[in-house]
């Protein structure tokens, strides 16, 4: 995918306004050429320089483009003048002819596209390129500051952590977290130790929990949680596709913390590294805990 990099860069909006006339007419002079010469000739006919106070950077997929965000740019600066061309205190617009962009809500909803963004929200951001870079999870954490029309205003917030990905589910922790809290005040259970992680040997996920509570009432948090789980648009295809079993439940026998705080140092980590986790990445833990995986019953 080709595309055109513009700066135009004063010391005022009234410079930067001039800067803009001259471009809008370099590019109507230059009809026959492509996005990427005509950029080179921006750049030759204007430097950049450090030196100015304001910069107006624009990236355009072809001249229609380009014409488009000129026009945007213009407007802005001549009813707002001492803002920043954004006008929400530094919330970037995104490429909005350049590529194609797919948010998740926080808590697993379905993807959202860009007019379809709500203000104050929080998203990760998927991303598909005309160079063929198909669905690629940019693990970005975007919030939504406000809009300008109808396009949304974007603030990095940081990067996506403990995602799990095994079939297309894409479990977070901050998803797994919540939906555990929920499950637990559902029952007004205090837990010792909780913590959800893939079992290879049950194609399935699994709870495993230390808390002194009856069978029934850990089959009743699995139930919450593993309803909770298929907030996730993701997941709960691969459930419905049957990629991945019902959650299952593992309650603990003895001190859930301490044999996790083992398996981290057996595994190389130090002990000022390893933090508890409402999801690990790691399988294999129903090998390191004492216990075992509660009847078929417990399946939902």
């Amino acid at each position: 995918l080709r595309e055109g990099l513009f700066a135009l860069e004063g010391d005022t909006a009234s410079n930067i306004l001039e800067q803009i006339a001259r471009l809008q007419k370099l590019a109507k002079e230059k009809p026959l050429t492509d996005i990427e010469r005509l950029a080179r000739t921006w750049l030759a006919a204007a430097p950049t320089d450090p030196a100015r106070a304001r910069c107006l950077s624009l990236v355009a997929a072809n001249r229609d483009d380009l014409q488009s965000l000129l026009e945007h740019g213009r407007r802005w600066l001549l009813e707002h003048p001492e803002k920043r061309l954004d006008g929400n205190g530094g919330s970037p617009l995104p490429a909005l002819r350049s590529h194609f962009f797919e948010f998740l809500p926080e808590g697993g909803r379905e993807p959202r596209l860009l007019h379809e963004l709500s203000a104050g929200e929080v998203y990760s951001v998927v991303l598909t390129t005309g160079g063929g870079l198909y669905r690629y999870r940019l693990r970005d954490r975007v919030e939504v500051t406000g809009h300008l029309g109808e396009a949304p205003l974007l603030r990095f917030v940081g990067k996506e952590e403990g995602i799990v990905d095994r079939f297309g589910e894409k479990l977070g922790e901050a998803h797994v977290r919540s939906a555990l809290a929920a499950a637990l005040q559902g029952e007004a259970l205090e837990a010792a130790f909780t913590m959800v992680a893939f079992e290879e040997g049950e194609s399935a996920y699994a709870l495993f929990i230390e808390a002194a509570a009856p069978e029934e009432t850990l089959r009743r948090v699995g139930a919450s949680l593993e309803e909770g789980l298929r907030g996730n648009f993701h997941y709960r295809y691969c459930r419905d596709l049957g990629q991945l079993g019902p959650l299952r439940v593992f309650p603990i026998q003895g001190e859930g913390m301490s044999d996790f705080l083992a398996a981290c140092q057996a595994r190389g980590q130090r002990p000022s590294e390893v933090k508890p986790v409402a999801l690990h990445g790691t399988p294999g833990w129903s090998r390191v805990f004492a216990g075992r995986f509660l009847g078929p019953e417990s399946r939902v």
